[in-house]
């Protein structure tokens, strides 16, 4: 799922997470060990459009996870998260192209270990394939 490339630059691109998580932004699960701040993200689901011809796009759920030390940081970069992806668009040269992201659900939720909090995003994008 090449696709999947959108989703890490376009959370690279966003100055506030950058500041926030530096390089720390990871497909499925961070490296153990990692410090917070961090992002992960994973896709949960794809569904199959079809024509008469041939798959037409994919609409696909994925998971965008945030892990805070502290419940302000969390809060505040919820809204970057939902700035970040939300309504964007991901084309790249040469790929398969995420168009048209949209956010379904967003929750902020305390874990315990490594102590701290948890933005946990989901959304909805199409993708169609080159």
């Amino acid at each position: 799922m090449k696709w999947t490339q959108g989703i890490y630059d376009k959370i690279r691109a966003n100055s506030a997470l950058q500041n926030l998580v530096g390089n720390k932004v990871y497909p499925l699960v961070a490296p153990e060990g990692t410090a917070l701040p961090y992002i992960v993200y994973e896709v949960t689901n794809t569904t199959v459009e079809q024509s008469h011809d041939k798959s037409e796009a994919e609409m696909a759920t994925f998971e965008v996870v945030l892990y805070c030390k502290q419940y302000a940081d969390a809060a505040l970069h919820a809204r970057n998260m939902r700035i970040a992806l939300d309504r964007e668009n991901c084309k790249r040269t040469n790929a398969d192209d995420m168009e048209t992201v949209f956010l379904q659900e967003q929750e902020i939720e305390r874990i315990v270990d490594p102590e701290g909090y948890a933005v946990v995003s989901e959304f909805e994008a199409f993708v169609q394939f080159k």
